[in-house]
């Protein structure tokens, strides 16, 4: 076992690098983020109507709302199908039905369009994220999350975990957390949605 007092000293410098300094990273990816939405509103008008209820959230709200894997995927397809003029990954239609959605979101003070219909979080921080599940309600971002994975890795996300899977990343991310407590929650801050594939089929290969 590495002695813990080289950990702590790993786990502070590593953790204050840009390299592992969460706050750091995801101020950078907000204004990028911001800065994509700001042209992506010339053409949709519905990014724009979701940029300035963005701008105006707390600052919690926006790490989960941009840190969402469908609102950030609806981001990066509308901006590249704008920029090229070809058809990429959500069609725009969708795009703007994403904006659209999660505005509706952040209008009632809900988190997270996504994750904020699961169940279960990987810990009880409030840097921890969701564990997807088939118990999520369906709706427009369950959909366009499913298109997601499935033009990725060629499979539907559709398996629940079981009690002894949720307890075992629990016990993952507790024991990252008792380590290196500083890095570890650099790191799981920007896990925001945590899938399990099921063991059977193309996924248990990988």
């Amino acid at each position: 076992m590495p002695d813990l007092s080289v950990l702590e000293w790993l786990d502070g410098l590593l953790a204050q690098h840009p390299f592992g300094n969460s706050e750091y990273i995801t101020q950078q990816l907000h204004i990028c983020y911001k800065r994509r939405l700001q042209k992506i509103s010339r053409c949709l008008p519905a990014a724009a109507q979701f940029l300035d209820a963005l701008n105006s959230s707390d600052a919690y709200t926006q790490y989960r709302t941009i840190g969402d894997t469908v609102v950030r995927c609806a981001v990066q397809h509308a901006m590249r199908q704008i920029e090229t003029g070809a058809q990429y990954g959500l069609p725009l239609e969708q795009c703007e039905e994403v904006f659209r959605a999660t505005n509706q979101h952040l209008d009632h003070g809900r988190l997270a369009p996504l994750g904020s219909g699961l169940l279960n979080r990987l810990g009880p921080s409030s840097f921890h994220g969701w564990i997807c599940s088939e118990e999520r309600a369906n709706d427009g971002f369950v959909h366009c999350f499913r298109r997601v994975v499935q033009d990725n890795f060629g499979e539907m996300p559709s398996y629940t975990p079981s009690i002894d899977e949720l307890a075992m990343l629990s016990k993952g991310a507790q024991l990252l957390g008792e380590l290196l407590p500083l890095l570890s929650r650099s790191a799981l801050s920007h896990a925001h949605l945590i899938v399990i594939f099921s063991p059977i089929g193309a996924s248990a290969t990988r």
